[in-house]
């Protein structure tokens, strides 16, 4: 059900770097204490609090409690609970061709996005998958049809693979991908995407009257271990996905989008 993967790349390893961040954060809190104790002198409150902030962003107990809002209610694991008749799977993030790397590629959420939807077309129900995300250029192709190259390469069928590619964002990716699936006669589908990022999508979709299944994925465990009571990157990138998050649904929602 791949939620093996890692985010970003790490796989459970800490880095060499990451034990830095600890180090520096305890110097930085050790000459805070300092100026605290010390008087006669301004107390440095804002840097404190930067401080303070900073040290929450990149803390696993942290990051676990601000992401409960989203992940909640896609906290049960296995297979989705309902027939689709279509899964869908929306673009995260693709780099252009290179000179020395002549290919699109997929970052990891869209990989991993896009080889849980083959696994569900291969291993559930074989109902066509429909990817969506433009962002193209003239040069460099969509982000669906890099992703729809993925869903070939792990078996699926290329009449089985249906290609949204004029989208820019979420909400057009619904709005776009309602259409198409309402032209083929589909009102209820399988969304694949992280826990995370689902409640966003989801909402997108249901607000264009399409019927969803959540398929989640990558969701945020805490498992108290040592390693995860030690400031790291992975949170604070984990954080700054959940802020995107918390920003959108609230643009989305002044927007009328969901």
């Amino acid at each position: 059900m791949l939620r093996g993967l890692s985010f970003g790349g790490h796989n459970g390893r800490v880095s060499y770097t990451e034990p830095l961040l600890f180090v520096f954060f305890v110097l930085s809190f050790a000459g805070l204490c300092r100026i605290w104790r010390g008087r006669g002198q301004p107390k440095p409150v804002l840097l404190t609090s930067g401080l303070l902030g900073l040290f929450l962003s990149c803390w696993a107990p942290a990051d676990w409690l601000f992401s409960r809002a989203l992940e909640l209610p896609y906290s049960k694991t296995g297979l989705p609970a309902s027939d689709p008749q279509a899964i869908v799977v929306l673009a995260g993030d693709v780099a252009p061709p290179l000179r020395d790397l002549p290919v699109a590629m997929p970052d990891s959420s869209t990989y991993a996005r896009c080889r849980y939807a083959a696994w569900l077309h291969q291993h559930w129900r074989p109902v066509p998958v429909m990817v969506a995300g433009g962002m193209g250029s003239d040069e460099t192709p969509a982000y669906a049809q890099t992703m729809a190259h993925l869903l070939e390469s792990a078996g699926i069928p290329p009449g089985m693979i249906w290609v949204e590619g004029k989208s820019r964002n979420t909400h057009q990716s619904a709005a776009f991908g309602a259409e198409m699936l309402r032209g083929r006669g589909i009102n209820r589908i399988v969304l694949v995407t992280e826990a995370d990022n689902m409640l966003r999508t989801e909402l997108c979709f249901r607000k264009l009257g399409i019927m969803v299944v959540p398929a989640a994925f990558r969701r945020t465990d805490l498992t108290f271990s040592l390693r995860e009571l030690i400031p790291g990157w992975p949170p604070l990138r984990r954080n700054e996905r959940a802020l995107h998050e918390y920003v959108g649904l609230l643009w989305y929602r002044l927007h009328g989008w969901i």
